[in-house]
């Protein structure tokens, strides 16, 4: 049974913390002891946010533009 995505999200920030604290010599170290995809860790490293933190790409508007039409 896959994981949640926000036991997913835990897991993919400790493994961070882990990293950047030394406690592995490699990614691919730190995501086979949390359990998480060596990708989604390498990338969370590197500063890309989750997916809750990203701006929607379905979005023809931005919230100014949006704002600015509603008054």
């Amino acid at each position: 049974m896959p994981i949640s995505s926000e036991k997913e999200e835990i897991l993919l920030s400790n493994a961070v913390d882990a990293y950047k604290l030394g406690q592995f010599k490699s990614i691919q170290a730190a995501a086979s002891h949390f359990g998480v995809s060596k990708w989604k860790l390498r990338n969370r490293s590197n500063g890309t946010p989750n997916k809750k933190g990203r701006t929607a790409t379905n979005k023809a508007l931005n919230q100014s533009q949006e704002r600015s039409l509603i008054r």
